[in-house]
């Protein structure tokens, strides 16, 4: 409940979209009580 509420630092939530092409990936990190992101390409 403390991390559907933002009450705590620290838990990150993620998602990895994979494109047709096989060129590569891209990766999406997010904190949920900051909403700090990060996008990072991945190989």
């Amino acid at each position: 409940q403390a991390v559907e509420n933002r009450e705590e630092f620290g838990h990150w939530e993620g998602d990895l979209m994979q494109f047709r092409t096989q060129r590569g990936n891209l990766l999406t990190l997010c904190e949920r009580k900051t909403r700090f992101s990060i996008a990072a390409p991945l190989a």
